[in-house]
């Protein structure tokens, strides 16, 4: 979800090309499947939730500015 966001919403960090998007779309979506077929909920994956160090993790490698628009 944060890597698509990148292509989506406006800002100066770099657009990943319309390759990258679809197979993070195409990923989303079976990560979704994978959550729907296992019956989890999904509020335990809110950010607000994990630790520190989950959130640095989950983050790493998207601009600063998007990390905190998502938190």
């Amino acid at each position: 979800m944060a890597l698509n966001s990148l292509a989506f919403l406006k800002g100066i960090w770099l657009k990943p090309s319309r390759e990258e998007t679809a197979a993070y779309i195409r990923q989303f979506g079976d990560a979704i499947d994978e959550i729907n077929y296992r019956g989890l909920d999904m509020r335990d994956f809110s950010p607000r939730l994990m630790s520190e160090a989950d959130r640095t993790e989950v983050y790493m490698g998207l601009p600063q500015e998007l990390a905190e628009m998502l938190s």
